[in-house]
């Protein structure tokens, strides 16, 4: 991620130092002029979408190793998404984490070369070939075991599938369209007949919203882009801090009617159902057992032929009991993660993204970013935990507050 260095500077640089001549580097800051935007006017296309999306990949993946970016590329990224609706800077913004997905978690940066597209077709190639070979062997049912014939057949079939179905995720990869259309120096520029051509293959990934009725009877629009098409999940994980505290059972604010999730909420609720139902159990007898512990006590002290028979026994059969359970489903929870597992199903929701409350991220950052001049400013924009808000309400609360957000850490703000 690195760029090249500036070799002829760095061996005058070194020669300059081996000769024992005064010698230093300085940085000058650049002089800031009126910064050119490259976005044109008018509503993006979808293939100018992808081209942007990785042209801004290129600039700030270098974050994900800890790499700075300057000054001028901050402010170009700035003055761009300022200038775009809260829907086409969220398709770009797609279109990046795609990128970033693609490059962390697959081989799309070794794919997207001369190299590996070469390797790819030998290696399929290769696999057609030798299944050509094995078919069109004459006496391979009297060389060979019918079942390995099935087998191998069955290998051979399957490799074939998954190597065709990776090549035709591979054609329709953003990766691919960014390749093989570079983003134009002048906007008004006319398409060519490639453009034109992966400008409708790219129409299908378009965002898509629906209104859909939640637990208030609104009707908000939600993203709806298909399974196929979609860059992401689409959804937005949150964990219900005060459900868990309470140990509240916690419900969905959108209800989605598909099949996946009914069955998923199904089998949940009745692991849920059922652990629930046995923790109960273990509280009860927990308490029967205080409860009768009790009575032996006092039994006891009333009775020393009872405490020398019956109390003993009781100590050796029954008293333990709730310790056996609770040892029992201390080696089931470690083996299984079953509190891990129950926590999730009551506490975590999986929420469809909102248009307005994607427009209200996107307005709220905007705003923000106009402060964000230096590397300080914008250190402490991104670090913010809330004290904007508290420092916007005119409350008397507010001053108390806010020192449960600047002056501690995160767990124990929360």
């Amino acid at each position: 991620m690195l760029p090249p260095p500036d070799s002829k500077l760095m061996e005058e640089y070194s020669s300059r130092k081996d000769s024992n001549l005064p010698t230093k580097i300085i940085l000058i800051e650049k002089q800031k002029g009126p910064r050119k935007l490259f976005r044109p006017d008018r509503d993006l296309t979808d293939l100018e979408i992808v081209q942007y999306g990785y042209k801004f990949f290129n600039t700030f993946k270098g974050l994900v190793v800890d790499l700075v970016f300057s000054s001028s590329e901050r402010d170009e990224s700035r003055d761009f998404f300022n200038e775009l609706k809260p829907g086409a800077a969220l398709r770009i913004i797609e279109s990046e984490l795609d990128f970033l997905y693609e490059l962390m978690f697959t081989k799309s940066a070794i794919l997207h070369t001369i190299t590996g597209t070469l390797f790819r077709l030998i290696a399929f190639g290769s696999l057609i070939s030798s299944f050509f070979v094995f078919h069109r062997r004459p006496l391979k049912s009297e060389e060979f075991h019918g079942a390995d014939i099935v087998i191998t057949y069955t290998l051979f079939i399957v490799g074939i599938a998954l190597d065709l179905l990776s090549i035709v995720m591979f054609l329709f990869s953003d990766w691919t369209y960014a390749v093989l259309s570079k983003l134009k120096d002048d906007p008004g520029e006319k398409n060519s007949f490639i453009d034109s051509l992966l400008n409708w293959f790219l129409a299908v990934r378009k965002l898509r919203w629906k209104k859909h009725t939640c637990n208030g009877n609104q009707t908000p629009e939600v993203l709806s882009t298909g399974f196929l098409s979609r860059r992401w999940s689409g959804t937005i994980y949150g964990f219900n801090f005060i459900g868990f505290c309470l140990k509240a059972k916690v419900s969905r604010i959108h209800k989605k009617r598909n099949c996946n999730v009914l069955v998923w909420e199904s089998v949940g609720s009745m692991f849920d159902w059922i652990i629930r139902r046995i923790q109960m159990m273990f509280r009860w007898i927990k308490n029967v057992n205080r409860s009768l512990r009790s009575v032996m006590r006092q039994w006891s002290k009333k009775n020393p032929m009872f405490c020398y028979t019956v109390y003993p026994l009781y100590l050796v059969f029954f008293a333990g009991i709730p310790q056996v359970f609770a040892v029992f489903w201390g080696h089931i929870d470690r083996i299984f993660s079953v509190k891990s597992y129950l926590d999730e199903i009551r506490f975590i929701s999986r929420e469809p993204l909102t248009k307005n409350q994607w427009e209200f991220i996107f307005n709220e950052i905007k705003n923000k970013s106009y402060f964000a001049e230096t590397p300080d400013l914008t250190k402490k924009l991104s670090s913010a935990r809330g004290e904007w808000v508290l420092r916007d309400m005119i409350l008397a609360e507010s001053e108390r507050l806010i020192g449960y957000v600047e002056n501690v850490s995160y767990d124990q703000s929360l």
